[in-house]
């Protein structure tokens, strides 16, 4: 296996896929979709479905350890499951007499005791909840012997109405450290065959690609227009953007495995610190502590960790993502490696900007600017036409593009027009009209590989939409109505007027910069 991922990460994928999964006998400037993402090849040859398997195929060979009765904490696990309808008596006295021996004289430990079931207990039945709060917020003045009183017939009522087999948060806290331990496994891999001396630190593109953007937005009319206390919306959209954090999947963390390992240690504390509050019956002791081990960690991680664990969570999925409450963007894995294009093709990776560049676009790009300014509106306006229109076209079934889809539409355009702007500042024109791929039936500019990079990404088989409900634009109306509102693609491509992917810098739609008016 790791032979063939080896082969798969090294060749020029874009290479590889203009070779073989392009349609030759759809012109570019007629359907760029149907031109770049073949529809007689089978969908699993495109490049970003292979991508996800590169990382599945290495984990899955840790998953037989990290899934195994020999493995820290999966034994309990599986005898928790095992337990099923075969529960035994809960036993009060025993339960009594356990706690008595935890806490001997000791009213604080009796209040800790009672405040970690009456938690687990409020979160997992609505019986009695408000009595029980009501109790808790007396619980500094409640003697032990008043607590004992109380604790084991809740620790009871508690047992009687769980399910080991369904606890869907037991299966998570497990589930979390099967995948955070696999990750560990994955990582030292990687790190083994070379892929992150293969990866560049994303940082600098990264504030070049914001400087550009915060002159854009210096360059928006509607930005500078003043409300009726003399204030603009500028300041708040450049410190957005200057204020945004990106974190990303095969980063210094991943490498150093530093953080990932106390992550786990810290999860691992939490687990068999918990598993001291015995109850006398085990299963019930391994549930507790699964719960409260993942809610312990979450509670007390810091704003490195807490990133951390989310992409933990996320399982190297091919994904990225923008989160408004903490205004951070998080990129997962198959968007960071392989690359697309090797160096001699690319100097950097602008397929990967195209994704960062979405992201951070979803941070200024909503309906609710329309209702302050009449330019935004417009474009609004213009983009949920365009896409229409492209529904018409090229939409399969129930195809509803338009103002269902304008907050993706919108981070799409706006997106892609800011890295191609960044990829023609780091090459002279006649960089980019080289010839960077030559076969007997196709040949590509480096200023047209760009446009290839960027839809390749949604390369897939055609099928009917029953019901479009998604945010997203179907993939075909995706890439057609991108590249239809550059001109930069229609001079690329040298597309004419009478060609469907045409696109006129006169008639093009903009929310931000000096055409958006």
């Amino acid at each position: 296996v790791l032979l063939l991922v080896l082969h798969f990460v090294s060749s020029d994928i874009l290479n590889d896929h203009l070779s073989n999964n392009v349609n030759i006998s759809v012109h570019p400037c007629d359907d760029f979709f149907l031109h770049v993402c073949s529809q007689s090849v089978n969908e699993t040859e495109f490049p970003f479905r292979k991508f996800p398997t590169f990382y599945k195929e290495i984990a899955e060979k840790y998953r037989i350890f990290t899934n195994s009765r020999n493995f820290a904490i999966m034994n309990d696990f599986l005898k928790m499951n095992g337990t099923g309808e075969n529960k035994p008596l809960f036993n009060r006295t025993n339960y009594e007499i356990l706690v008595r021996s935890r806490c001997q004289e000791s009213d604080n430990c009796y209040r800790q005791e009672f405040e970690y079931f009456s938690n687990i207990y409020i979160e997992n039945t609505d019986k009695g909840t408000d009595r029980l709060r009501h109790y808790l917020s007396r619980l500094k003045i409640t003697s032990g012997e008043e607590i004992l009183e109380i604790l084991p017939r809740m620790v009871e009522s508690l047992y009687d109405s769980i399910s080991f087999e369904s606890s869907l948060s037991a299966k998570a806290s497990a589930h979390f450290y099967i995948t955070l331990t696999t990750r560990l496994f994955l990582m030292e891999e990687l790190n083994a065959i070379g892929v992150f001396d293969k990866i560049g630190n994303m940082k600098d593109d990264v504030n070049d690609l914001k400087e550009l953007i915060i002159e854009k937005f210096k360059n928006t009319p509607w930005l500078h227009e003043k409300d009726e206390l003399g204030l603009s919306l500028l300041p708040q959209f450049e410190d957005t953007i200057k204020d945004m954090v990106l974190h990303y999947d095969l980063d210094e963390d991943d490498r150093d495995l530093h953080l990932l390992r106390a992550i786990k240690d810290k999860f691992l504390q939490g687990y068999y610190q918990a598993k001291t509050r015995s109850t006398g019956i085990e299963a019930l002791d391994i549930l507790f502590s699964l719960e409260t081990s993942f809610k312990s960690l979450l509670r007390t991680a810091d704003s490195e960790e807490r990133r951390l664990i989310y992409r933990v969570r996320m399982e190297l999925t091919p994904n990225a993502s923008y989160n408004s409450f903490v205004n951070q963007v998080a990129i997962f894995a198959p968007y960071i490696y392989p690359t697309f294009a090797d160096n001699t093709t690319m100097n950097k990776n602008y397929f990967l900007f195209n994704t960062i560049g979405h992201e951070i676009f979803h941070s200024v790009v909503s309906g609710e600017w329309a209702e302050t300014s009449d330019a935004f509106k417009n474009g609004m306006n213009c983009m949920n036409n365009h896409y229409t229109r492209m529904c018409d076209s090229y939409g399969k079934g129930s195809c509803k593009s338009g103002s269902q889809t304008f907050e993706e539409d919108g981070p799409d355009i706006e997106g892609m027009r800011i890295n191609y702007e960044y990829f023609t500042h780091n090459y002279e024109k006649d960089d980019l009209e080289e010839t960077v791929f030559n076969s007997e039936l196709l040949s590509v500019t480096r200023d047209q590989a760009f446009f290839y990079l960027a839809a390749i990404e949604f390369c897939g088989n055609i099928e009917p939409m029953e019901d479009h409900r998604d945010v997203h634009s179907y993939k075909q109306v995706r890439v057609n109505g991108i590249v239809t509102q550059m001109h930069e693609f229609s001079e690329a491509f040298s597309c004419s007027p009478d060609q469907a992917m045409f696109a006129d810098k006169e008639q093009t739609c903009h929310l931000f910069g000096p055409d958006a008016q």
